[in-house]
């Protein structure tokens, strides 16, 4: 009697799913590298924080006289997030740091076929759009960077979701 071998021939990678794998490495080693150059570094000077702040005070002065005085409590925000998030910087850091590795585990993990990827890259998107609440209350934070942040997350969520057939 012949003995039938149950071979199980996985289909070739699709092209899109490590085309966004390559994209997410890209922006993953960006700020991995960003938040070691920061840990190095370390948090800014009081006069840093100044400097930065008298910059947004110049870009709201800029704005007023185009006419765009809505955009005021939100430049307030980002002052305010500026010395927050620099008063908890090494949290900020460390925050960021285990994100980042959890999104590269995340793209690992869908790039040889595990669906276990994409829910922890799920995961990966909720963290990075809702880290700066961890650190300042939710009336400092931004509307904007949240809004981006968000979109930019669903953006890459459904193109991953394209490739969940091959996963297993």
């Amino acid at each position: 009697m012949e003995e039938v071998s149950a071979v199980e021939i996985k289909p070739k990678r699709p092209v899109f799913l490590l085309i966004l794998c390559i994209l997410s490495y890209c922006w993953l080693l960006l700020g991995i590298s960003g938040t070691i150059m920061n840990y190095a570094s370390g948090p800014s000077s009081e006069k840093a924080i100044q400097k930065e702040k008298a910059s947004l005070d110049a870009e709201m002065a800029e704005l007023e006289k185009q006419g765009a005085s809505d955009w005021g409590p939100t430049i307030e925000k980002f002052k305010t997030m500026v010395v927050t998030l620099n008063r908890k910087f090494y949290y900020v850091q460390a925050m960021n740091l285990l994100v980042f590795l959890l999104g590269a585990f995340a793209v690992t993990y869908m790039l040889i076929g595990r669906k276990l990827g994409f829910h922890l890259y799920i995961i990966y998107s909720l963290l990075s759009v809702c880290t700066y609440y961890f650190f300042m209350p939710p009336s400092s934070v931004p509307t904007i960077i949240i809004m981006f942040s968000s979109c930019v997350a669903a953006l890459f969520i459904l193109m991953y979701s394209r490739n969940l057939k091959w996963m297993k």
